[in-house]
């Protein structure tokens, strides 16, 4: 899958901090997906959350 849009870091602290270990947010402004064919599988086994992952 690729994505294509525009990105903007966001340094505003009050909301870096709603996230454990963020000093800044990147905002993605999505304009197209493409689902690429005939790739490798995904292959992958869920481990654990990550402790930086909000919950």
């Amino acid at each position: 899958m690729h994505l294509s849009g525009r990105a903007r870091i966001d340094w505003d602290a009050e909301r870096a901090a709603t996230v454990p270990g963020a000093q800044q947010m990147i905002d993605l402004d999505v304009d197209e997906v493409l689902d690429v064919e005939g790739t490798m599988p995904l292959r992958w086994s869920f481990g654990d959350y990550s402790r930086l992952n909000p919950s």
